[in-house]
């Protein structure tokens, strides 16, 4: 987190994943459950470290993000 801070240009491929930087609340902790080992504070805190996280693309200096992703049909 803190080199993205920093940072004046974010960038990110994710095939199968929306980035961290782009998840919904509900979507981090999906994806936080896919592990089922976790347990619901473990996931509490993983959502809430993605959210803090995205508060740096909401700064008046904030990086440029830029984001590539895959799309594919089942």
């Amino acid at each position: 987190m803190a080199f993205e801070a920093e940072a004046s240009v974010i960038s990110s491929y994710q095939p199968i994943v929306v980035p961290g930087l782009l998840q919904t609340a509900d979507y981090a902790a999906a994806t936080a459950r896919v592990v089922p080992a976790r347990t619901e504070a473990e996931i509490e805190r993983t959502v809430n470290a993605r959210l803090e996280r995205q508060k740096l693309l909401q700064r008046d200096d904030a990086p440029d993000f830029r984001s590539s992703s895959t799309r594919t049909s089942c």
